[in-house]
């Protein structure tokens, strides 16, 4: 009998030293995580200028929309055959990630005399990726005068262009001295072009780039 008990009691205790074990090796490992989402905004930054130095009868003015940072709202006067003006916008990427441009459209808001055949532009645009004073410089039409109507296009023609990538205070200007230059043909007809209103707007789509 007392052969049972003894070996009831190195039971219990058997039992009893296995539950400490486990204790003791038993641990909780935890990961507190904080995840924020990036900021995409690329917009047009105010211009600190009316033009680039342009033909002195022709008044060409360049604002940012106050309602909307992505839109600037030129205003041509007193534009005539052979005149031509200069303007220089600048897109920043304002962000906390990379942008690249999708698409480029023109869209003729007011040409009710249809003078828009005769208006033509050529330039030059610059671009630093990273936001330094460096930058890359190419040009849009070869130099040439080529129709208003067809910027959009053309651009989105130049593989150089559309595979520009503005990552956070990168900068995109139409600029390098020379601005974009825009003028009516001097081969347009003072008959049908006197005292009329062209207004158009170009559109940039700027998508989040993939590293």
């Amino acid at each position: 009998m007392r052969k049972f008990n003894f070996i009831a009691v190195l039971l219990v205790i058997s039992v009893m030293l296995t539950g400490i074990g486990y204790a003791a090796w038993s641990q909780n490992i935890q990961i507190n995580s904080t995840i924020t989402t990036g900021n995409f905004d690329v917009v047009w930054e105010k211009p600190d200028k009316a033009s680039c130095p342009a033909d002195p009868f022709v008044k060409a003015s360049i604002e940012q929309d106050p309602s909307d940072l992505h839109t600037l709202i030129l205003t041509v006067n007193n534009i005539y055959p052979g005149g031509e003006f200069h303007f220089d916008p600048k897109a920043l990427n304002v962000g906390t990630i990379p942008a690249k441009i999708s698409n480029v459209t023109m869209v003729t808001t007011n040409d009710p005399d249809n003078i828009l055949p005769y208006m033509e532009y050529h330039g030059y645009y610059a671009w630093s990726q990273d936001g330094s004073p460096n930058s890359n410089v190419k040009d849009i039409s070869g130099c040439d005068w080529k129709p208003l109507s067809g910027i959009a296009n053309d651009l989105k023609a130049n593989k150089d262009f559309m595979s520009i990538k503005l990552d956070p205070k990168g900068w995109l200007q139409f600029d390098h001295g020379k601005c974009i230059h825009i003028r009516m043909s001097d081969k347009a007809p003072n008959t049908t072009t006197e005292g009329k209103t062209l207004k158009f707007k170009l559109t940039f789509d700027w998508v989040q780039a993939v590293p």
